[in-house]
Formats: structure tokens, C-alpha cells, sequence
């Protein structure tokens, strides 16, 4: 046997392992989302114009915004009629900050939270004249709310990355902040892009300033289906130059009408309305009640 067989050995047994699919969909998904390399790729594409990998075109951001705010009950900042302090908003999932920027356009004040550094160290600046405007940096299914909330927004899939248990801790921080009847707006992508999305079995190799690393690595991709969770995760084994081995796991998940509107009742919130947006995408207007 030759040196580096016991090696070799443990790093066939590690991708082994990691590439076995669990027989429920696993309740934590990576955390690649903070990862202070990784979050600066992500915030290049959030900010490319011409691509909606990260976020949507300048455009659609700013048609979206207006109909957040009419289904936020706030149709009068459309109008210019603007009563300081102006609403205040929880925009989950912030990213670089670019809905904040049209949100607090309309005289709304803004607090974003976002797993990414670099996200919100780009928000930040973008904003940083805007006193309207405060960015956190932190996990928001972990992360305490800002209290005295008028409404909140979570844009562009993050409620579909989310597993149950995340799901209920966000719903369950925003039931405690939020006004009275206070609304939560947010978008869900359909079944048919979610499968869309999904990878098809594959490995590569990065020389170097990779996606995942700066150094060598391989990849090798492919995804797991739960169909009765309406779930797809894409999964991600690294090998790097040193025998190294992680997975990282993206979460898409799907909601048909009755799971969702039981999720939502069990943390004490209403299905108001669902607005097919496109094919694939739809928003979701939901409301806070009171709690049995």
C-alpha cells in the first residue's frame, strides 16, 4: 500500500458519506450564505444589471417595490403624501441593500438584515447618507427583530431556502415586532423552477478564484428530491488541494395553497392574497393575527 493510500482512503469515505442522501430532507442547509469569500461573489452578481442570478434588474425592483407598499396598506406614499417618521419596514434578506434604497425613496424607514457580510458592508455605503436606512449584519431565523415593526418584506426565493424550523422562527420574531394587522410581503418561486434549478450529476475542477475557494478544488454536484416536502436541494461536494472535504447544500422549496396557508396560521399569521407575478414566480401578502 502505497503512503498516501490511508488517505486517499478517508477522503473517498468522507465524499462517501456527504453524498449519501438522508432520508428526510436535511433541517439545516449550509451556511455558505456568511462565508466572507463566498457572500463577495454573491454581492457581483446581486449587483450585475444584467443578470437576475442574484438580484432582479434595476427595473423590476423598482415595479415591485411600488406594489409591496400598495399591499402593505401604504398606497398614500405612492402618492407623495408622506407623514414623518414615515412606516418602518423589516426587509429580511436585505442583500446589497438595492430594495431599501427605492423603499426609503418613498419616505419609509428601512432596517435590512442579511446573512452576508458583504451584502450588508455594500448596503451600508449604497445608504450611508440615508438616515432612513440601518443595516444588520446576522442569521435572521436566530437574530433578535428590531421592535415597533409596521411591515416587513422577504424578497426574491429566501422564504423557499428556508426549512420549517427557520420558517417558524422567523415568522414567530416577526408575530412578536410587528403592529397589530401589520403585514408581511413576500415572493415564492413555483415547482417547475425549482426543477429547473436543480443539478444534474457533474464534477469539475477550479484551478484557482473559484466560487466556493481561492485555492484548487474539485466540485462535484448533483441534487436530492423530496417530493412529499416539495423540496430540492442542489448539493455541492469540495474537495480541495490538501484532501479537504465539505458539502454545501442550496435549499429549494415550493409551497402549494393549503401547506402554506396551515405554516402560516400555525405562527398567527392570514393568507391575504397570492399574485402570480410570472410563470415561476408569485408574491404573498400575509397578516398578523392574534394568537389563540
Amino acid at each position: 500500500m502505497s503512503p498516501e493510500s490511508p488517505r486517499a482512503a478517508a477522503v473517498f469515505q468522507r465524499l462517501a458519506a456527504l453524498s449519501r442522501k438522508p432520508a428526510r430532507p436535511p433541517a439545516v442547509a449550509s451556511q455558505f450564505w456568511s462565508d466572507p469569500y463566498i457572500s463577495d461573489h454573491i454581492l457581483h452578481a446581486h449587483l450585475d444589471p444584467d443578470s437576475d442570478a442574484g438580484s432582479r434588474p434595476p427595473e423590476r425592483i423598482r415595479e415591485e417595490v411600488r406594489w409591496i407598499i400598495a399591499h402593505l396598506g401604504w398606497s398614500y406614499l405612492l402618492r407623495g403624501a408622506v407623514k414623518p417618521p414615515g412606516p418602518l419596514v423589516l426587509d429580511l434578506g436585505c442583500g446589497p441593500g438595492l430594495y431599501a434604497k427605492e423603499f426609503s425613496r418613498y419616505g419609509m424607514r428601512v432596517v435590512g438584515m442579511d446573512f452576508s457580510p458583504a451584502a450588508i458592508d455594500h448596503a451600508r455605503r449604497l445608504n450611508r447618507r440615508d438616515k432612513r436606512c440601518t443595516f444588520v449584519h446576522g442569521d435572521m431565523t436566530r437574530k433578535a427583530y428590531p421592535t415597533g415593526i409596521d411591515g416587513a418584506t422577504m424578497i426574491y426565493g429566501t422564504f423557499g431556502s428556508l426549512s420549517d424550523r427557520g420558517i417558524g422562527a422567523v415568522l414567530q420574531r416577526l408575530h412578536r415586532v410587528l403592529r397589530p394587522k401589520g403585514r408581511f410581503v413576500f415572493d415564492l418561486f413555483g415547482e417547475e423552477w425549482a426543477r429547473r434549478h436543480a443539478l444534474s450529476e457533474q464534477w469539475y475542477h477550479v484551478r484557482k478564484d473559484g466560487f466556493w475557494m481561492p485555492e484548487g478544488h474539485f466540485v462535484l454536484e448533483g441534487s436530492w428530491q423530496y417530493n412529499a416536502q416539495q423540496t430540492i436541494f442542489n448539493v455541492y461536494l469540495l474537495v480541495d488541494e490538501h484532501g479537504g472535504v465539505q458539502r454545501q447544500l442550496v435549499r429549494h422549496r415550493w409551497f402549494s395553497d393549503e401547506p402554506l396557508r396551515a405554516l402560516l396560521a400555525q405562527h398567527g399569521f392570514s393568507l391575504v392574497q397570492q399574485v402570480p407575478v410570472d410563470a415561476d414566480w408569485r408574491m404573498v401578502v400575509a397578516q398578523k393575527q392574534p394568537l389563540p
